[in-house]
């Protein structure tokens, strides 16, 4: 993905661990706000069953199956020379509204892409070429809303979330655009230290920021890390190891998930805004994914060793909610 200040490589998407939870799955807190109406519950967090397989090829991770996201939205921007750039990801959470990272919407000018896979093609094809999904969409934006407690001044990028309104609206999903489910669950997240969770971007797949963003839409699976393990794996890198300008100068607290800590396995640059997935399962729909942070900072080389941050979904539901009408 294209290069972000400090941030991480795109979308985590959640390991195989499911957790269900009855017989009220649903917060009620958000059941009862007025917009909880918005939210597409019945058709959130549902993928067709493709089984493609793809070569390997991302700092630990992979090719990501065509289709295996469908909630994923790239941020795209104008280069020096006025073409289209990779900037950040985002996940789809309704027909008119992306979730990502602050720190991604401060451009003087850019548009968001619905359904895209490849980003050097114009259809997107299996490598056998016995299934193409439709043409990614371009969809212009109507309003940022930025929370307002984040700062771009404040290099630890705290609060790092914003909403973006589309222009139109998805007036149709299918099986390459529909929503991920936001963590409206009743269940307290810190149960779920040591899942394994996944992401996904178009973020560097080399180290030491060698290359570029990923022409193709990537996967890694890594584990998700207590606040309390989290800070104490920074604290210790810090002293065997010159961390240069990065997250690990400011401590992580309760709005924030780490995630990963096995060298090569991570986020890189161009993934900032990306989801960090898990899969829950809901009475009466069965598994389904769940957004349960948005890649934020990492590592500034991303060689790994230290976990990468995410802001945690949760936390922001209300806020979501309060932001988003008609």
């Amino acid at each position: 993905m294209a290069a972000m200040i400090v941030t991480a490589f795109g979308t985590l998407l959640l390991a195989v661990s499911v957790f269900c939870y009855e017989p009220d799955f649903h917060d009620h807190k958000y059941t009862r706000h007025p917009n909880w109406r918005l939210l597409p519950i019945e058709k959130c967090g549902k993928r067709a069953n493709f089984t493609d397989d793809l070569s390997i090829r991302t700092i630990g991770g992979r090719v990501a199956e065509l289709g295996q996201f469908p909630w994923m939205a790239e941020i795209v921007v104008k280069d020096y020379k006025g073409c289209d750039k990779h900037h950040c990801g985002g996940s789809i959470i309704n027909d008119r509204y992306i979730l990502t990272a602050a720190h991604c919407v401060y451009e003087p000018w850019f548009k968001v892409r619905l359904g895209e896979h490849t980003l050097s093609t114009c259809v997107d094809c299996t490598p056998d070429m016995r299934r193409c999904a439709p043409p990614a969409i371009d969809v212009d934006v109507e309003e940022v809303v930025v929370h307002p407690w984040f700062s771009s001044f404040n290099e630890h990028l705290k609060y790092d979330l914003a909403l973006i309104r589309l222009k139109q609206p998805i007036y149709q999903f299918n099986d390459y655009i529909r929503p991920i489910c936001l963590p409206t669950y009743a269940q307290d997240e810190t149960s779920f230290e040591n899942v394994l969770v996944e992401s996904a971007g178009w973020g560097w797949t080399l180290p030491n920021l060698v290359g570029g963003s990923s022409d193709q839409l990537q996967t890694v699976r890594v584990p998700l890390l207590s606040e309390k393990t989290c800070n104490q794996l920074c604290a210790f890198y810090r002293l065997v190891k010159d961390l240069r300008w990065n997250w690990c100068d400011g401590y992580v607290d309760d709005n924030e998930i780490c995630a990963g800590k096995l060298k090569g396995k991570g986020v890189c640059h161009g993934d900032s805004g990306g989801p960090l997935m898990t899969s829950a399962n809901v009475p009466g729909r069965g598994p389904s994914t769940f957004l349960v942070g948005v890649v934020s900072r990492g590592i500034v080389g991303c060689e790994g060793g230290v976990p990468d941050v995410y802001m945690r979904v949760a936390k922001f539901v209300s806020w979501i909610l309060d932001n988003i009408h008609d």
